[in-house]
């Protein structure tokens, strides 16, 4: 059994059963909180020393384009979006490629842990075929981060005698595909879900 005990922290604990505390402890047993409160008896636990820290649950993002992550700072002159639109869909994301998505996922998904975020809803919306998904999955896995991957859809420029991205049914099969395969359980760290387009952009089909 593997046993931590993180002492003498500043703990707000979001919940008013546990109480928030100035000085106390956490004691972890096989990467489960077992105790809080000050002066916790841990035996032989690896001691971390909390003094000038705060620990709390994890942010949770609600909405993050992880894929994206590389294009960081790009946009900043975007004020609408037609304009993201215009320019992250019809052009940039036609030039990534599957190791693209996968090194987005995984330093996007590295860089919010790093920043205390511990749980995303990934809405993923670059996918072109099923070796492009299951790479995106692959990285937030990898990166140990709790996350819903919101399967959407590419958007790419319109084409003459093509029917638009916004016409087209959400691709059922390849949910039915993830759902059966790895995601056949909820009891995991990465969870699905779909990312349909609104009212205003797709069909109802």
């Amino acid at each position: 059994m593997s046993r931590l005990l993180i002492k003498n922290a500043n703990i707000l604990s979001m919940d008013a059963s546990v109480g928030d505390f100035d000085d106390a402890d956490i004691l972890i047993e096989n990467d489960k909180i077992v105790a809080v409160g000050p002066n916790l008896d841990a035996g032989d636990a690896e001691v971390v020393d909390g003094r000038g820290r705060i620990v709390m649950p994890g942010f949770v993002n609600a909405h993050i384009h992880t894929w994206e992550y590389q294009l960081r700072g790009i946009g900043a002159d975007w004020v609408s979006s037609r304009d993201y639109h215009a320019n992250m869909h019809k052009r940039l994301a036609l030039h990534y490629e599957t190791r693209d998505v996968y090194l987005g996922n995984l330093l996007g998904s590295l860089n919010q842990l790093r920043n205390g975020t511990t749980t995303i809803v990934d809405w993923c919306h670059i996918l072109r075929d099923a070796e492009m998904t299951d790479t995106a999955v692959d990285a937030l896995e990898e990166s140990g981060i709790r996350a819903v991957f919101a399967r959407g859809t590419v958007k790419p420029p319109e084409r003459p005698n093509e029917v638009p991205y916004h016409k087209k049914p959400f691709p059922r099969e390849e949910i039915e595909r993830l759902r059966k395969g790895r995601f056949a359980s909820d009891d995991r760290l990465v969870t699905l879900a779909m990312a349909i387009l609104g009212p205003d952009w797709g069909e109802y089909d």
